[in-house]
């Protein structure tokens, strides 16, 4: 963020689209990005949003799209209803590979990691499962029924530690498995009581693990060490980081950044989050963000230093300094829709 750090950055181009909610917006490679829609679609569009977009998947679940991750150029996996779905993009959107949960519960949660796949499920009689796919295979490696007793809401590998993946559920815990270990009991290494529904969890570094609620606390906690004697530090409880931070959402925590927002006036700005600090004073504002709706996704492209943004305007937008340039023209969308305002946190899709 060093390029971006303090400035106003304003919209460069937008596009908009029929369906209700942009879900997701992401880098898709060879300047090209890849974004989740309320309909159920999934299009590629290209990086400068001024041609019109791909519907690479025109509909991917019948209805619900619960979260989309970037395999490669040319792949991606989606998940929805009760199935998860690898899609080749080169092939009109072919469908490669199905996998499903058991007795049709619906998926809420989706993250990949190599050829790992894995996704938590809604609360159905007393049972949330978070399961694990091979995608090479297509077969279920890992099954974890008994750990959630409600909503699955986040599912994330740890990049530091390739076999563990931590599920976050309306519970208000965090499991953080050893997806090696065939027994429940056994692969659970770690839960963590975080008091709130979970909106995301994730590592912020090998041993340091992030919970982020659906009423805005944050909170900082150690990995439990391998050895039982060991001392855990306390976590790093930041509490309800609304008037910290002064926001009224955080969209989420990514790699080094975190991104907030206030409807009621319509900002939107990110800043670095690094050692557990929010760096404020540092702050990138993007002018008008979605106006009095809710983004869903941020991606900032350092390398060009920009940042693309999604929302529950229906639109993805793409962010720039005043004396940003490309050799690309831009073009702007027209017309804007309207939808009935929201007055508080969006819930999981």
């Amino acid at each position: 963020m060093d390029a971006l750090a303090g400035q106003t950055l304003r919209c460069r181009s937008s596009r908009e689209y029929g369906a209700e909610y942009v879900y997701q917006v992401a880098p898709l490679g060879g300047r090209k990005l890849v974004a989740a829609l309320s309909d159920c679609s999934i299009r590629v569009i290209n990086a400068e949003l001024s041609l019109a977009s791909t519907t690479a998947v025109a509909k991917a679940h019948a209805n619900q799209l619960a979260g989309l991750r970037v395999l490669s150029e040319s792949t991606v996996v989606s998940a929805g209803d009760s199935t998860v779905k690898v899609w080749d993009l080169r092939s009109a959107g072919k469908a490669v590979q199905t996998m499903e949960s058991d007795r049709g519960m619906n998926i809420l949660s989706l993250d990949a990691a190599g050829t790992a796949v894995a996704a938590g499920t809604e609360l159905a009689s007393a049972d949330a499962h978070v399961y694990v796919w091979d995608t090479r295979t297509g077969k279920r490696t890992a099954q974890y029924v008994d750990s959630h007793s409600d909503d699955v809401t986040a599912v994330a590998f740890a990049p530091p530690h390739p076999k563990l993946l931590l599920s976050g559920a309306t519970d208000g815990l965090v499991n953080v498995f050893d997806t090696t270990v065939a027994d429940e009991d056994d692969a659970v290494h770690q839960s963590i009581n975080h008091g709130a529904s979970i909106h995301s969890t994730g590592f912020l570094s090998p041993t340091r693990i992030y919970a982020l609620s659906h009423m805005e606390t944050l909170a900082v906690y150690e990995l439990a060490s391998a050895d039982e004697d060991a001392a855990e530090p306390p976590p790093n409880d930041l509490g309800d980081v609304r008037a910290a931070w002064d926001c009224e959402y955080v969209v989420d925590i990514y790699d080094g950044y975190a991104a907030v927002g206030s409807n009621s006036d319509g900002r939107l700005s990110l800043f670095p989050f690094v050692d557990e600090r929010p760096l404020l004073d540092q702050r990138v504002t993007l002018a008008g963000g979605h106006g009095e709706e809710i983004a869903r996704s941020v991606y900032l492209d350092r390398q060009n230093a920009r940042v693309f943004t999604a929302g529950e305007d229906g639109a993805v937008r793409l962010w720039a300094p005043d004396s940003y340039t490309d050799a690309d023209e831009w073009k702007e969308s027209a017309g804007k829709k309207k939808k009935s305002k929201k007055d508080k946190r969006y819930k999981p899709y």
